[in-house]
């Protein structure tokens, strides 16, 4: 087997135009897999969802444990597939939102930054949000299939924008709710915290312009027309579709965010990371890197780690994020998953 070539700006860039996301967002061209070589293991393949009526699946929402920690997102998506599939005979799927090196540094990471001089420039509640904001490497929800064909995420943990469509009103994007969504919904709820802290950032970027000179200030100019602020007041996130979390990977300095989706049995990016590229030795918690692309490497994904079935230590791991002295009967439902 040949190792994959990213050598050639031609076989592995697309074209803007062609990954156009539909926003004003500034991004470099994505980076492709070449079309040739063998792929890494979609985890959809050959894998059915069980389509359900909008009357169970809102059956399913209302029953939804909620005694939870509301700290590990992998963890609640597990208990909530696992209970769809052992309660109600449904196999569910699970949509990732991924968050990418781009995104944390430029965005999130503004909550890190100095806020001087920024308490009524910007909006309070953005304001307020650079005091607690917290970077996501990634985001998991529940995913389920309607008898029309239709998708709904079920996050019963988040409140979310769900209804800020772009461009919408400060108001707006603080109208926070709860309930079933479509991935496109969701991820739109999922982005607007970045495109609130995208404005913080900008006007931290003007605050020290103001006060810059010489080589600093070209820097900092140079930095804002890179994020398109010098044209731009606020800015449209689009995640981009990825059939495995190896295009994520190697789009971590040019995209924003990315989503997938898996079949209810994998439990978080370490999973994705094994059916991708096999074991390697590598720290499944962060990107790989650029070597792990190889042949050989997809084929032991594919050959070794796809998952068709409940890992009984993740279930139990899952465990953790139930609240003291919660999840008694879960605990019970998955010994049957022990051997």
């Amino acid at each position: 087997m040949k190792h994959l070539l990213m050598v050639s700006a031609m076989a592995c860039l697309a074209s803007t135009q062609a990954l156009s996301n539909g926003g004003n967002i500034p991004e470099s061209p994505l980076v492709l897999l070449p079309d040739k070589m063998v792929q890494p293991a979609n985890p959809m393949e050959g894998y059915s969802m069980t389509p359900v009526t909008e009357s169970k699946m809102m059956t399913m929402w209302n029953n939804m444990n909620d005694s939870m920690d509301g700290k590990d997102c992998y963890r609640r998506a597990q208990i909530w597939t696992f209970d769809m599939a052992d309660l109600y005979r449904v196999k569910s799927a699970k949509v990732f939102i991924h968050y990418t090196n781009k995104f944390n540094r430029q965005i999130d990471g503004v909550a890190k930054m100095n806020k001087r001089g920024l308490k009524g420039v910007i909006d309070g509640r953005i304001y307020k949000m650079l005091g607690y904001n917290k970077t996501w490497d990634y985001h998991v929800a529940p995913l389920v299939k309607l008898t029309n064909g239709e998708y709904q995420v079920l996050d019963k943990e988040l409140i979310l924008a769900y209804d800020a469509q772009y461009p919408y009103s400060p108001n707006e994007a603080w109208n926070l709710t709860k309930r079933p969504a479509s991935i496109d919904e969701w991820l739109e709820g999922l982005t607007v915290r970045g495109e609130l802290l995208w404005k913080a950032r900008k006007a931290m970027i003007e605050r020290d312009m103001r006060r810059a000179g010489g080589a600093q200030y070209d820097r900092l100019q140079t930095q804002y027309k890179s994020f398109g602020m010098d044209k731009h007041d606020s800015i449209d996130i689009k995640c981009h579709k990825a059939n495995s979390i190896a295009e994520v990977d190697l789009n971590h300095k040019t995209a924003y965010c990315f989503y997938t989706i898996a079949p209810m049995y994998y439990y978080n990016e370490l999973d994705l990371r094994s059916l991708a590229f096999g074991y390697t030795n590598q720290n499944y918690s962060s990107p790989v890197r650029l070597d792990t692309y190889t042949e050989e490497n997809f084929e032991s994904g594919k050959t070794n780690y796809v998952q068709n079935k409940w890992n009984y230590s993740e279930l139990k791991d899952a465990k953790k994020e139930f609240k003291w002295r919660a999840g008694s009967s879960y605990s019970e439902r998955i010994k049957k998953y022990k051997y």
